[in-house]
């Protein structure tokens, strides 16, 4: 995990590394994530419902989110939560979130990385923009008819190989006879010969 490109990334962002903001919203737009969620039981019908963990923090509202199991699994049990996880990728979860909202990469690690609204948009676009960067940079194929018009006979079946009725191809087996019998023993002599 110490070597994953992402944590890497993470690790100098937060250490102060602006060069790594365009590698970590690709890393994390293209990865699956752990967001905590809670489950919330609605008192008039008596349903369930889930929603994302939002916790108080310095007066913000802040969503913890999680690029590994055992970081979200340390954190649950640091925080002493009775929370379960959600795996979403990143650029989903970016597209979903309130705007209202800051997202905290991997808090209680040592690579704690706080997104900003602006990455936080650029990993929800990300996909989309590299989609589009990869079709626009293709070169159009031109598209021509592979058959000249004056050649239908291309498109009709060809003949089949002409058998005379005493003969079969000889992909098919001739049929085997089977001899009545009268138990399983009999079966397993006929068939031994």
């Amino acid at each position: 995990m110490q070597n994953n490109p992402l944590t890497i990334s993470l690790k100098r962002l937060s250490e102060g590394d602006s060069s790594q903001a365009p590698k970590v919203c690709r890393r994390l737009s293209n990865r699956l994530v752990l967001v905590p969620i809670v489950n919330q039981k609605n008192a008039e019908s008596g349903d369930d419902s889930y929603r994302a963990l939002v916790v108080e923090h310095d007066g913000r509202s802040v969503v913890p989110l999680f690029t590994h199991e055992r970081l979200f699994k340390n954190w649950r049990g640091m925080a002493g939560e009775t929370v379960s996880s959600l795996a979403l990728l990143g650029s989903d979860f970016c597209a979903a979130l309130n705007p209202q909202l800051t997202v905290l990469v991997d808090p209680g690690s040592a690579h704690v990385v706080e997104l900003t609204h602006e990455l936080i948009d650029k990993i929800a676009i990300f996909t989309l923009e590299e989609e589009a960067a990869k079709s626009s940079n293709a070169e159009p194929v031109p598209v021509e008819p592979t058959l000249p018009v004056s050649a239908p006979s291309l498109l009709v079946a060809p003949p089949r190989n002409p058998t005379r009725p005493d003969q079969r191809p000889n992909f098919i087996r001739p049929k085997r006879e089977r001899k009545p019998t009268g138990s399983i023993v009999d079966l397993l002599k006929t068939n031994n010969r």
